[in-house]
């Protein structure tokens, strides 16, 4: 589970960022640049703690954690995309439930529960930030054709007439 959660971070991020992608060869070499960091960076973690029920959990989460937290960073430098406060939060509450695990005030299994919890409120908190730009220009556009409607409904402001013909605007 917790392998796939942080293989799945990379997955998100570069869902939240795939609009800029296409925007240049020097944009994607850096994105790959990024990912191919964060890879290896987990690799390196999973190579030196491979099991992830093993005590202390604390310095594979830590490592894990520190690895998305600064791949976050770094997408955040290439797209303006402002992810990092998210992954901030999600690392804590990971390091938070090991250190707890660590200190065998979770079993097993409700580790393993809390930890995919963790991993669900940040997806969650991920797809909201996205949807929420939506959203707003949504509304935006909403707002703009109701006004445009009303400016209709309320008639002409001024008319002038010139030759016989009167025109309102």
């Amino acid at each position: 589970m917790r392998s796939l959660a942080c293989f799945s971070f990379v997955a998100v991020s570069a869902m939240i960022c795939g609009c800029a992608m296409s925007t240049g060869s020097e944009f994607q070499q850096q994105m790959s640049a990024a990912t191919d960091a964060q890879i290896a960076a987990l690799a390196k973690c999973e190579n030196q703690f491979p099991d992830p029920l093993h005590r202390p959990a604390t310095p594979r989460v830590r490592c894990k954690s520190e690895a998305n937290l600064s791949y976050a960073r770094r997408i955040e430098q290439l797209t303006g995309h402002p992810e990092s406060d998210l992954v901030g939060v999600w690392t804590s509450k990971q390091i938070l439930l090991a250190e707890k695990f660590d200190g065998r005030e979770l079993t097993d299994t409700l580790y393993d529960l809390e930890m995919a919890k963790a991993y669900s409120e940040f997806t969650t908190s991920l797809e909201s930030r996205k949807n929420g730009g939506t959203i707003a220009a949504a509304a935006q556009m909403q707002a703009a054709a109701a006004a445009q409607q009303a400016q209709a409904v309320a008639g002409p402001h001024r008319c002038s007439t010139y030759m016989n013909q009167t025109t309102c605007y």
